[in-house]
C-alpha cells in the first residue's frame, strides 16, 4: 500500500515538476510521518511461546516502550530476562534481543490488538513462536 501512495505522489510530483513546482518535500514528510507514527506496540503483554524445534512451551510477560525511532522490548521468561531493540511500522516489529550470552531475532506483526510472530537465536536453524496479549 505505501509502494502505491509512493508511486502517486511521484507521479504527482512529475507532474508538477513540470508545472514548476515540486512535492518531494511533502512526500518525503508524508512517509517519515507514517513510518514513524503506525499503530505501534507499544504496552504490557502476558505471553506465550515454543521453543524452536521442540513441543516445549513456557509464558513469560513483555513490556515494549518507544525509544525514538526504535523500541525498547524486555522480556521476563521464569527466572531469564531478554533486552532488545525494535524497528517497525504498523505491519511488524522485528526485534533483535540478548540474554548474557545468548543474541537472537524475533519478528512480530499485529494480530488484532495483540501481536504474533515468530523467534530464533543467532545461528539458529529452526524457529520459536510466540504470542503477546495486551493486558
Amino acid at each position: 500500500m505505501l509502494r502505491a501512495q509512493i508511486a502517486q505522489h511521484e507521479a504527482s510530483a512529475r507532474t508538477q515538476d513540470s508545472k514548476g513546482g515540486a512535492q518531494c518535500p511533502h512526500l518525503v514528510a508524508e512517509v517519515v510521518e507514517r513510518a514513524h507514527y503506525p499503530a505501534d506496540p507499544v504496552g504490557r503483554y502476558d505471553c506465550e511461546g515454543t521453543n524452536p524445534g521442540k513441543d516445549t512451551g513456557y509464558k513469560c510477560t513483555v513490556v515494549v516502550e518507544r525509544t525514538g525511532d526504535t523500541y525498547s522490548v524486555r522480556w521476563k521468561v521464569g527466572n531469564d530476562s531478554f533486552a532488545g531493540t525494535g524497528i517497525g511500522n504498523k505491519d511488524f516489529i522485528a526485534v533483535s534481543y540478548t540474554s548474557g550470552s545468548q543474541t537472537g531475532l524475533a519478528l512480530f506483526a499485529p494480530d488484532g490488538n495483540n501481536w504474533q510472530g515468530v523467534w530464533t537465536y543467532a545461528g539458529g536453524r529452526r524457529m520459536g513462536t510466540e504470542r503477546w496479549v495486551r493486558r
